[in-house]
């Protein structure tokens, strides 16, 4: 047998050159198709959580007002008991003190004395009417601007949409009948999860403490602390939203009804409420219910609906700005992305339920959820890491961190950004657009008097060459 000759290279086995590459093609199409089982099975999940959802939606709807009910009452339960009360008796208390506030409101709803009632029966049979003005107003505009129509982009705009606004009109009219008996079902379905939510959220009040302490007890020393944020977290995040969010709603509809009476508006209260109820929806819900009133008092004065405007939003900023970091204080923020993106996945989960009333009670508990989502993946993320990602400049994690050169994870978890905190970027906002404002009233100011100085030379070019021609 020949011995290799020095130098020379031996030639590689073909055999297992071929098996290592037919071993990572392997991992490769293996690679791909579990990429392709997982959508696969994501998209079967959703499926069946879907299906889910419409087999439990009675359970969903017990559980979702009995959460209302119970942090709605577990402060003043809480309160009651750390004073020496006996729980039941604490509880009672809470529910006499619920019913007293129900029946106020229905008293409110219903007394000719203050009106509330009437003005949303108006509001209701003046639709018609409202539509009439806004007509008639919008014929009068177009008679005194007959130029506008001259311009054929502008007559096919005005034209879409006229007719676009026709047949939402025709298509709101012939689904009336539909929409009432859904809402009547909805609101029968509602009553008989509120029948047993007041029964379960009665007696979750009166056992709550015992449930904690059996829970610690039941996952042992070693998942204590995870339990003890949980617990922590939900009933500050979810029930501070609560709280907080009834609050800032009665707030503003309190503020835009004073406003709405001073301005004329015909059925000032009803449509302050509507507007203290669409500031639940953030981000949009404040200037649809800015739009609403302006648009009642369109037909009758066009400064008027600008003002009615205008105050609302004001009254809804200075909330935000000044109210809402107070009584907020225990939620946290969330980004306006994150909770349109919430709110989307709520009103779907909702629909698949219970259809429209679903969709926006699921649409308005999304933003809860989502708050307790970004607590949570804050809490886990730095406890792993040791790494604070809570920031005052944040974007996605907003909040006031815990200190300089610590890291306390529990803390920055629930951690709302400070009032300072507030006030500077809403200062540095109104500085910017003040600047902004400035300096395009300086450019114009500018160009106005290039203008003038150009006409100036004009007339007197004209003026010397009249003068060199008599000459």
């Amino acid at each position: 047998m020949p011995l290799p000759v020095e130098g020379e290279a031996t030639a590689p086995d073909e055999r297992s050159v071929d098996a290592s590459s037919s071993s990572e093609k392997v991992k490769i199409w293996g690679a791909r198709a579990l990429k392709v089982w997982t959508l696969i099975g994501a998209a079967f999940l959703v499926y069946a959580f879907g299906l889910l959802l419409k087999v439990m939606e009675l359970p969903v709807g017990i559980a979702i007002w009995t959460g209302i009910i119970f942090f709605c009452l577990r402060g003043f339960v809480n309160g009651l008991s750390n004073r020496g009360m006996s729980r039941f008796w604490a509880v009672v208390c809470g529910y006499a003190l619920f019913a007293v506030v129900i029946a106020a409101v229905v008293v409110l709803m219903s007394s000719p004395f203050f009106g509330i009632g009437d003005q949303f029966v108006s509001l209701v049979q003046d639709i018609p009417a409202y539509a009439n003005d806004l007509g008639a107003a919008y014929q009068s505009f177009m008679a005194e601007h007959q130029d506008l129509l001259a311009n054929p982009t502008v007559s096919d705009i005005i034209n879409d949409a006229t007719n676009a606004a026709a047949d939402w009109a025709n298509g709101l009219v012939s689904s009336s009948v539909t929409a009432m008996a859904s809402i009547g079902s909805a609101v029968s379905g509602t009553l008989f999860c509120l029948g047993f939510a007041l029964v379960v959220a009665f007696w979750l009040l009166l056992i709550s403490p015992d449930m904690v302490r059996e829970m610690h007890r039941l996952v042992g020393n070693k998942h204590r602390e995870g339990l003890s944020f949980l617990h922590f977290t939900f009933t500050r995040v979810v029930g501070g939203y609560i709280k907080g969010t009834a609050l800032q709603c009665g707030i503003i509809a309190l503020g835009c009804a004073i406003a709405f009476a001073i301005l004329g508006i015909p059925n000032a209260i009803a449509f302050a409420i509507i507007t203290g109820l669409l500031n639940i929806i953030p981000v949009i819900g404040p200037w649809l219910g800015g739009i609403a009133a302006a648009g009642a008092a369109l037909p009758y004065s066009l400064p008027v609906a600008a003002i009615a405007l205008v105050v609302t939003i004001t009254i809804q900023q200075v909330v935000y700005t000044f109210i809402s970091p107070k009584i907020m204080s225990e939620s946290v923020d969330v980004h306006p992305m994150l909770v349109i993106f919430a709110m989307t996945i709520g009103l779907a989960a909702g629909t698949q339920m219970n259809g429209m009333v679903g969709g926006l009670t699921g649409m308005l508990l999304g933003i809860p959820v989502a708050a307790m989502s970004k607590s949570m993946f804050v809490y886990f993320f730095e406890k792993r890491t040791g790494r604070s990602i809570v920031s005052e400049d944040g974007v996605f994690f907003k909040g006031t961190p815990a200190g300089e050169g610590s890291v306390d994870p529990r803390r920055d978890a629930v951690s709302p950004v400070r009032l300072s905190t507030r006030l500077k970027s809403g200062m540095k906002r109104a500085a910017h657009k003040a600047g902004e404002s400035a300096h395009h009233a300086i450019e114009a100011a500018d160009e106005a008097a290039h203008h003038a100085v150009d006409s100036v030379e004009e007339s007197v070019d004209r003026l010397s060459g009249r003068d060199d021609s008599k000459r």
